[in-house]
């Protein structure tokens, strides 16, 4: 009778610890979506200081602040275009100014593009340089090639800000010349 009643508690031990819920097995970390990453190089970007070292996030990544400046034109004045690297690979931003905190303004990034490998500080032009066919558009960012004339050099690729859209895209480039810009941003 006493082996029947150890057989017995073993069989309902064994059965209840089945039934009883088990711990929650440790999640893994949420993996971050490619919205928050953005978010957070811009706000990295937005602190960096132009032409520092590079700094380096949580994740891993290099970001660099290469600078840029506000866009110039009809239509254009609330806008602004930052040129930056990511582990080395050069991106431009689009940012409008949303609104002013404590006289400060209040960016918000529109868009954002990834520009082809051969993409350097001489070569990119930004902030209403180019032209299509000779008339100035500001919003128009490209990276250019062989000079034109002693001022313009030929766009090897061309992209126009849509605001309606608030998107870059990509544009034919055989009538787009751009001047560079000269001195530091």
């Amino acid at each position: 009778m006493k082996a029947i009643s150890i057989a017995a508690f073993a069989v309902f031990a064994g059965c209840r610890g089945e039934q009883q819920p088990r711990p929650p097995a440790s999640s893994p970390a949420r993996a971050a979506d490619s919205a928050s990453i953005l978010a957070f190089d811009d706000s990295v970007l937005d602190q960096a200081i132009i032409g520092a070292n590079p700094v380096v996030t949580p994740r891993g990544d290099t970001l660099s602040n290469l600078g840029g400046g506000m866009m110039e034109g009809e239509g254009a004045s609330d806008y602004g275009i930052d040129h930056y690297t990511k582990n080395g690979i050069w991106y431009v931003r689009v940012q409008q100014m949303t609104s002013r905190r404590h006289g400060k303004a209040v960016w918000a990034t529109r868009a954002r593009l990834r520009l082809p490998p051969e993409t350097s500080r001489e070569n990119l032009a930004t902030e209403g340089l180019c032209s299509v066919e000779g008339k100035n558009d500001p919003f128009i960012i490209a990276v250019t090639g062989i000079a034109v004339d002693s001022v313009s050099f030929q766009a090897n690729y061309a992209w126009r800000f849509d605001v309606a859209q608030q998107t870059l895209k990509e544009i034919p480039v055989t009538h787009v010349t751009c001047s560079r810009a000269s001195g530091d941003d």
